[in-house]
């Protein structure tokens, strides 16, 4: 007689290694998106918490809100789907996102053109205080003697 017992697989779930895990403290958090169906009970389950995947560079994590109204299974299929998104776009960019569309679109300066703008306005600050002599401390004490 033989007896048949179900071996559960341990997972490792990396709870409190991402900074996310404060700001989502009942999340999930995944490196591998294919443990997904396996830590929530199957494929078949319905989580009802949020999952964190670690990004394919290591630092940028990937959020998907589950509310129970989707299989783990098609949840861990968009989280691979992202992941492979997310190393197609280090390939070409060398960045998990596209910080320079991001600053296109919204109108901001572009990051290299930034280091000079700031000397600019710094300097244009300076010469806006020397010329008042109200903040200017050298020119007042001048002017007070």
């Amino acid at each position: 007689m033989d007896i048949w017992l179900p071996i559960a697989r341990r997972i490792p779930i990396s709870y409190g290694k991402h900074r996310l895990q404060r700001m989502i403290p009942t999340a999930a958090f995944f490196e591998d998106p294919t443990e997904i169906g396996h830590v929530f009970g199957g494929r078949k389950a319905m989580p009802n918490q949020p999952i964190v995947i670690e990004g394919a560079d290591g630092e940028t994590p990937t959020v998907i809100l589950a509310t129970g109204d989707t299989e783990a299974s098609e949840l861990e299929d968009l989280a691979i789907a992202a992941q492979e998104k997310s190393k197609e776009r280090i390939k070409k960019t060398g960045q998990a996102l596209p910080f320079n569309e991001f600053r296109e679109r919204t109108g901001r300066p572009r990051r290299e053109d930034v280091p000079q703008m700031l000397a600019d306005a710094i300097e244009k600050r300076l010469d806006e205080q020397r010329r008042n002599w109200r903040t200017d401390p050298r020119r007042y004490m001048r002017e007070a003697k």
